[in-house]
Order: C-alpha cells, then sequence, then structure tokens
C-alpha cells in the first residue's frame, strides 16, 4: 500500500553517556513495535540519533501528518536538553502520537 517515509533528526549523543543513551533508546524501540509505528535508529554517516518509520496513508490527513512531525520536533528538542535520562522523563521518549488515530489537540512548548 501506499506510505509516506518519516524521519526526525534528534541530533548526535554526547560522549559523555553515549552508551547508556543509546541502550536507553534501543530499549525504547522494544515498546514501539506496531504497525505504522516509529523507531529509534542511529544515521551511521552522520552518527546522529533519528526516528524514522513507514506511515500508511489510508486515514492520514495533513493536519495529522503535521501533528506528527510536531510531536517529533518537540520531542527532539527535549532530547537535545536531557537525553530522556533520569526517571522524571522516561514517559517522554515512549509518547510518540499513534498514527491511527486522529491527533489530539496539544498545546506544544
Amino acid at each position: 500500500g501506499d506510505a509516506v517515509a518519516v524521519f526526525c533528526i534528534y541530533g548526535q549523543p554526547p560522549e559523555k553517556d553515549a552508551d547508556l543513551i543509546l541502550q536507553r533508546l534501543l530499549e525504547a524501540n522494544l515498546t514501539l513495535m506496531s504497525p505504522g509505528g516509529l523507531r529509534f535508529a542511529v544515521d551511521p554517516a552522520a552518527d546522529e540519533v533519528m526516528v524514522t518509520g513507514v506511515v500508511p496513508m489510508s486515514g492520514l490527513y495533513p493536519e495529522k501528518l503535521l501533528a506528527l512531525l510536531a510531536e517529533l520536533a518537540h520531542q527532539a528538542s527535549n532530547w537535545r536538553q536531557h537525553y530522556f535520562l533520569g526517571a522524571a522523563n522516561e514517559h517522554e521518549m515512549y509518547d510518540f502520537p499513534s498514527m491511527s488515530a486522529a491527533p489530539k489537540a496539544r498545546r506544544l512548548s
């Protein structure tokens, strides 16, 4: 079927905690397994963390895609601040919008 490839670059992890940060992202991938789901990856050419996925076109409309991209940009910004380390921020790395439901109204900071 028709689908859209989605990519969002988060950036390079700091060398100091790179092993722990990359381990946390791999752990997050386990919970992100779903059809049309997004996953963390590392671009080997740029050594950057990214979120990538293939989103089915069925039921996808511009507002939904825009909401997904805005949320990914927001989470990438958060990741660059604390790399999802620490108990207070654990929920953020798993909270991607579902591509099977309508976007929720939410204020992005």
